[in-house]
């Protein structure tokens, strides 16, 4: 591990903890490791957090957690595997270079793993709310499949394991006795790896230029076409559905189907910016788009850049340009939030246009 490493984890933390509106740091690192080792939403992972500190953080009913900070159910196995998450999380390079994965939660983590498979009532007396109720979901499904699968993963952005002798009090402790039970250690290198192996969703897509308003400048191999778009129509080429994305000749009712989509993240994986959902500037765009002094929108906003491997269009009024793995490398923050304003009120977001730039290698018909 590196600093590098180490750097790359704490901004995907902190990316969660402003986009999910957390309360500390740890919180964001539960949402990041869920998502990379489970590919999780929101919900999902609010549904699975059983950890006491993050209970009272959102103002929820808590109490002993018996150190599993998350459990999730995967029922898209064969045998509905039981997923047991323990996290540490550190803030400082050192620690997390230097220190093993602390030792003192196995004591605790060994008999409530027991007590689960011993089904043992009183275990769950002084549990939270959400920890009981996830135990009383594992137990009636054994009854129903008779058969679990369980993996208990021990998480952090540390960049060693347990201790020798601690992994081995863990791993010699009474739960090697269980059949299709597994411990799996997730550390900084894991997520690192996980991050790198992602597969990406190639973004393409088509768009509409408002009338003449565009001019291309050329420099070599490399091409800008700066034009004007329908904001509408800007919203729809980041979507995560192909064929909203290709489909440059909306009409106004079909433009409607943009409030059931959600936008695509790939379309942003190299933006350097983050979507701030509840930021100010956030908020602000929105209440502009929704405002009276929407068809100003232009003259407020920066506009749009994006990058792609290559772009087409015939040099004619209103072209259609063809955009090849695009990526959205500044306006974000304007994307997420025009999308918004559409979904409260999508006649307002019609009179909206906005500059935009296109960068990449170009093809002029």
């Amino acid at each position: 591990m590196n600093r590098q490493d180490f750097a790359l984890i704490k901004t995907l933390v902190e990316k969660k903890k402003v986009v999910y509106s957390l309360k500390d740091s740890p919180s964001g690192f539960y949402f990041a490791a869920m998502e990379l080792l489970f590919s999780l939403q929101e919900d999902e992972i609010v549904d699975s957090i059983t950890d006491t500190k993050f209970l009272k953080l959102s103002g929820k009913a808590s109490g002993r957690d018996g150190g599993i900070d998350a459990i999730y159910i995967d029922h898209s196995t064969s045998i509905p595997e039981v997923n047991i998450l323990n996290f540490k999380h550190t803030e400082k390079f050192e620690i997390a270079k230097e220190n093993n994965f602390p030792g003192g939660e196995i004591d605790a983590v060994v008999n409530s793993i027991n007590s689960i498979y011993d089904q043992d009532e009183d275990f769950l007396k002084p549990l939270n709310p959400l920890l009981k109720g996830k135990i009383r979901e594992i137990w009636d499904l054994w009854d129903v499949e008779g058969e679990l699968k369980f993996k208990l993963h021990f998480c952090s952005n540390f960049k060693n394991g347990f201790e020798k002798s601690e992994k081995a009090r863990l791993e010699d402790s009474t739960i090697k006795k269980y059949r299709n039970f597994e411990i799996k250690y997730q550390l900084i290198s894991d997520f690192i790896e996980r991050i790198f192996s992602k597969e990406k969703v190639r973004i393409d897509a088509k768009i509409k230029a408002i009338d003449k308003k565009y001019f291309n400048k050329s420099d070599g191999e490399i091409s800008a076409l700066i034009a004007y778009f329908d904001a509408r129509d800007l919203i729809r080429i980041v979507v995560d559905n192909e064929d909203v994305r290709s489909n440059a000749d909306m009409d106004k009712e079909e433009y409607e189907d943009l409030k059931n989509l959600s936008i695509s993240e790939d379309a942003f994986e190299e933006n350097v910016r983050l979507n701030l959902k509840n930021s100010s500037i956030n908020k602000s765009i929105k209440a502009t788009a929704l405002s009276d002094e929407n068809k100003n929108f232009f003259y407020y906003n920066n506009g749009i850049t994006i990058t792609c491997e290559l772009f087409s269009y015939a040099e004619k009024r209103s072209p259609i340009v063809t955009l090849e793995n695009i990526q959205v490398v500044n306006g974000a923050q304007t994307l997420y939030s025009l999308h918004e304003a559409f979904q409260e009120d999508s006649t307002k977001v019609e009179d909206i246009e906005i500059l935009c730039r296109i960068c990449g290698k170009c093809h002029r018909g």
